[in-house]
């Protein structure tokens, strides 16, 4: 028996009680299903219900003629022996190829691994090194060495070949005595009532009356400008000078010529005991004190014309003082022996005409900072092995032209022609590059007393204010000043209610609350 649609014997049997004809139950269910209850043979209706199953004797489908004999078996026998070994041959290939792929993989690896952690180790060496030069009981290692012959490429890279001879050791020991109780008293220190923080001097600070430089001539450019926990100094280039009140701006103490008679006031700052010092083009340095026009001590300790700049590091070190010069060079100096010479670096180490336009401490005293004319790199110096420990920011052209240290001994900003750049000293990398106000260069920066707040002075006339944290946003900053020029100073008083900026066109401009 054969099915009516298939032609073939039937698995599943049944036939129509209409029309008699025998069926294979799946192919004709799936007809009624699909093209409606009609007979595909007779075309007479038929549903389901009409099929009625058959019992017969399952049907043996006829072996195939290959399959009939014995040699036609052992045949297809060894052909299918013959495609396992061909097939079982490819898969020894494929794995041996992913097993020479693996190997490489893991190679390469294992390189990277080794290179990253090469890499890591000196990351932290470095960071290290700089971390321990600011501890009083760590000696400071200096990571770089320097040849001059290598640094002529292309006048970019760090000159720290500036090696001065090591303090004498009681110079050391009265360094490392002050370093010690500086540290342990500015982590307890805290910050006194009346001391706005961002949120204060985003909401209320303004411009409030100028100060006057009382005996400046017209025009009388402004060249420094220092607070101490009371007062602030304000001296212009042409030698006249006046210590003011903090918050008021009256004077206390003025003086008509502190510059002498050889050339311009370049820089000026005070020291913790009430006197200044001022450094003049001439390459004199000068020392004041209260009340007195004259001039207690004068030294020239990198020759005469040497075009000095003196930074604020009696405040920190209790009576030495840093001045750098056009040469290139740097002196330490002792304030209570009459600004005598403890310590010089090798000027000539550095490029010709590679002057240093600035140089300022750490709170610690036992590092220090110095800019380059040429460029905008910053090299950090351990002042005790008279040695620099690290290098900042190499490459750009247009050098810095201002530097502070924040008080809480982490943070340090500079400024110049690209902004102001504030570097992490314990990661040694820029944490925040603050954008160019006014007319886009910063003349000034100085962080407050107690490290919440950082001002830069821009050309214009403009001042900002930014606070001490991760990305240093900016939270107050004044309007331009067509008249004012280019920035030569700012500072805070000793609360940071009045910040004070002094401009290349003369004049003073206050804000605060």
């Amino acid at each position: 028996m054969f099915c009516a649609i298939s032609g073939q014997a039937p698995l599943e049997p049944v036939v129509s009680k209409h029309t008699g004809l025998l069926f294979e139950r799946k192919l004709i269910t799936e007809l009624i299903a699909n093209n409606g209850a009609l007979c595909p043979v007779t075309s007479t209706p038929l549903t389901p219900e009409d099929l009625i199953p058959l019992r017969t004797n399952p049907a043996v489908k006829p072996r195939a003629p290959t399959s009939s004999s014995i040699p036609s078996m052992l045949g297809a026998l060894q052909d299918e022996w013959d495609s396992l070994a061909l097939e079982t041959f490819s898969l020894r290939k494929q794995l041996y190829a992913v097993r020479q792929e693996l190997s490489h993989a893991l190679y390469q690896h294992d390189a990277a691994v080794r290179t990253i952690a090469r890499l890591l180790k000196e990351r932290d060496e470095r960071s290290s090194a700089t971390v321990q030069a600011a501890q009083p009981h760590v000696a400071a290692k200096s990571k770089r060495g320097a040849d001059d012959d290598n640094a002529e490429d292309a006048g970019k890279r760090a000159r720290v070949t500036d090696v001065a001879p090591e303090l004498p050791d009681d110079v050391r020991a009265s360094l490392e005595a002050k370093a010690q109780q500086l540290q342990s008293a500015r982590k307890k220190r805290p910050v006194p009532p009346g001391t706005p923080s961002a949120a204060d001097v985003g909401r209320a600070y303004g411009p409030l009356s100028p100060w006057a430089l009382v005996g400046a001539g017209d025009g009388e450019a402004v060249a420094a400008v220092d607070a101490d926990s009371a007062s602030v100094l304000l001296v212009g280039t042409k030698g006249a000078a006046a210590v003011v009140d903090g918050t008021s701006g009256s004077a206390s103490a003025t003086y008509t010529q502190v510059g002498g008679t050889g050339g311009d006031v370049t820089s000026a700052c005070m020291l913790s005991s009430g006197s200044f010092v001022v450094a003049g083009a001439d390459g004199a340095v000068r020392m004041f004190q209260p009340g007195s026009e004259t001039a207690s001590a004068t030294a020239s300790p990198l020759g005469d014309g040497a075009h000095l700049e003196v930074a604020a590091h009696v405040a920190t070190s209790g009576h030495y003082l840093l001045a750098a010069s056009s040469s290139g060079g740097w002196v330490t100096l002792d304030t209570t022996a009459g600004l005598r010479s403890v310590s010089a670096s090798a000027a000539a180490a550095r490029k010709k005409g590679d002057a240093i336009p600035c140089i300022t401490s750490h709170p610690d005293g036992l590092l220090f900072a110095t800019a380059s004319s040429r460029d905008d790199s910053v090299c950090i110096y351990d002042i005790k092995a008279g040695k620099a420990v690290t290098t900042l920011a190499e490459g750009a052209d247009g050098g810095t032209v201002s530097m502070s240290f924040c008080e809480n001994g982490y943070f340090f900003a500079a400024g110049g022609v690209h902004g102001v750049r504030v570097f992490d000293l314990r990661k040694m990398r820029i944490l925040a590059t603050c954008s160019p106000e006014g007319n886009g260069r910063c003349g000034a920066v100085r962080f407050d007393k107690y490290g919440g707040l950082l001002s830069a002075a821009w050309g214009g006339g403009v001042v900002s204010i930014y606070e001490s944290k991760k990305d240093f946003p900016r939270t107050w900053c004044s309007e331009a000043s067509s008249s004012a020029g280019a920035a030569r100073a700012v500072s805070f008083n000793a609360n940071a209610t009045r910040v004070v900026a002094g401009w290349e066109a003369g004049g003073l401009t206050v804000f605060g609350m």
